[in-house]
């Protein structure tokens, strides 16, 4: 898949989620200072997820 379409999808994904959750939780009466911290680290873990690599150097392994 082309990285750019990749990286819309994930955008439109997590707009949809967040839209979800706020409306859901508004119409249960529930207010954003309760949930609000968990739909940040939510969004900031997909972001990451989508900008860090894959994967990793080798920082943490014995150098010979």
């Amino acid at each position: 898949m082309n990285l750019f379409i990749k990286i819309m999808a994930i955008i439109v994904v997590v707009i949809a989620v967040v839209y979800i959750i706020t409306e859901t939780f508004a119409f249960f009466g529930i207010g954003l200072d309760v949930y609000g911290n968990y739909l940040v680290w939510f969004v900031a873990l997909v972001l990451f997820s989508m900008i860090l690599p894959k994967t990793g150097g080798n920082i943490f392994n014995k150098k010979e």
